[in-house]
């Protein structure tokens, strides 16, 4: 996957799966269940490319790319990363970025799972309707694990 595909999938966000696969911007992938009766569902359209869909609607909510080994079932992306979302590390970010609207630090998760350096998030698309998020994970030495750019959630 290239870089203008991932920009046409971020562009994407809030459109229906199928809308993606009509255009081409994706190409059918199995969608799968969470488990079975969950509100979202996911598929993966490329090593190391998640996409996020909303069961009922068929929303796409949100597009992560993992960077790090991180999820076997999803692998690792190996394309180039469009360069103004994220550098290599925290601090590399927040220099392209800015300071982070949130942010949160290290967090031990319950055993087997290992802990996390943290996340911030940046809005990516004000002008956007809904806006777009954009959500840079790190592992424990605070270089870039994951980036998931995400529609705002809702608990409705």
């Amino acid at each position: 996957m290239n870089n203008p595909t991932i920009e046409a999938l971020i562009a994407g966000l809030g459109l229906t799966y199928k809308a993606l696969v009509a255009n081409e911007t994706i190409g059918a992938t199995p969608i799968i269940e969470v488990f079975e009766g969950s509100e979202s569902q996911y598929t993966v359209p490329a090593n190391g490319i998640e996409i996020g869909i909303d069961a009922d609607s068929g929303i796409v909510s949100k597009i992560s790319i993992h960077i790090l080994e991180d999820d076997d079932e999803i692998g690792i992306f190996e394309g180039a990363i469009p360069e103004h979302y994220a550098g290599r590390t925290q601090i590399e970010t927040r220099e392209r970025l800015g300071n982070p609207l949130e942010s949160r630090g290290y967090n031990r998760l319950p055993y087997p799972l290992p802990p996390t350096g943290g996340w911030d998030k940046y809005e990516i698309d004000a002008e956007a309707t809904p806006p777009k998020y954009l959500y840079v994970t790190y592992n424990t030495e605070m270089v870039v694990r994951r980036l998931t750019f995400a529609l705002p959630y809702t608990d409705d």
